[in-house]
């Protein structure tokens, strides 16, 4: 009874937010999640050329990790948001936008540091550095290690890519960062290698509940960030 009151509880809230719109002629609002990792990479500037276009439109941003974001999204507090695939499809509406790879961070004085490419399972007795549960980052990195044979041992969580990539600079572990990510970072003290057999992906969607309504508004962002990412 729980889960359909949830869903009967949702629909009112969307029917409410459509005669809002219709009955205040605005453009209206919406909340979009946006992990902190992919924040820094892309949306910056997606954010304010749709503000310049779209001046009247409420958007307000919620910082999540991607499977708590998910979360939110099922439960109504989130209306659009940037996932890593897989995402439930059954769940969400999927739109793909970006395909990229997950590269091995290590201290320029880390043995490692003199390789282009490595697999996987030379990293069987290193320590882990990873995003905190909840990020898909630690799921991806994790799963591939299982995939591949072991364990990761991880020594440190953090919410914050920078912080993991002042321990790895230190030599204090290993880390996996997204290779738009380090294309802005500062790299002095680290070296970037690529990892094989499996690589591991980073491949990014919009993600919105199935059935939900969206506001006007958010209805044109989702065509901004599509046409954006399909340019």
């Amino acid at each position: 009874m729980y889960t359909y009151a949830q869903k009967v509880m949702r629909e009112a809230e969307d029917m409410k937010r459509a005669a809002d719109d219709i009955r205040l002629h605005r453009k209206g609002r919406f909340t979009f999640g946006l992990p902190p990792v992919i924040g820094s990479s892309f949306f910056p500037h997606i954010i304010s050329t749709f503000k310049g276009a779209y001046p009247d439109a409420d958007l307000r941003i919620v910082e999540e990790g991607a499977k708590d974001m998910e979360r939110s999204l099922l439960e109504g507090s989130i209306d659009v948001g940037v996932g890593i695939l897989p995402i439930n499809e059954a769940a969400f509406d999927v739109v793909p936008l970006v395909e990229r790879k997950l590269l091995l961070v290590v201290s320029e004085s880390h043995p490692l540091a003199e390789r282009e490419h490595v697999p996987l399972t030379a990293l069987r007795d290193e320590n882990f550095l990873l995003f905190m549960r909840g990020f898909s980052l630690y799921d991806r990195v994790r799963e591939a290690c299982i995939d591949a044979g072991f364990e990761p041992k991880i020594v440190n969580e953090s919410t914050q890519w920078d912080f993991l990539l002042k321990l790895a600079r230190e030599n204090m572990g290993i880390t996996f960062l997204p290779e738009t990510v380090l294309a802005d970072a500062a790299t002095s003290g680290i070296k970037t290698i690529d990892v094989h057999h499996p690589s591991i992906h980073w491949n990014l969607a919009l993600i919105r509940r199935k059935n939900s309504y969206q506001s006007p508004a958010a209805e044109e962002w989702i065509r901004w960030v599509r046409a954006y990412f399909g340019d």
